[in-house]
């Protein structure tokens, strides 16, 4: 059982690393957009 919520837990803290990424990314790339002009 304490397994299951390792598990989970983990998964959900993958998910939320690869949103906050991805959220990172579009930041950088609209920041560098507004350089570039």
């Amino acid at each position: 059982k304490n397994q299951d919520f390792v598990e989970k837990t983990r998964a959900e803290m993958n998910q939320l690393l690869k949103d906050g990424q991805r959220i990172a990314d579009e930041t950088l790339e609209l920041v560098i957009g507004k350089l570039k002009k």
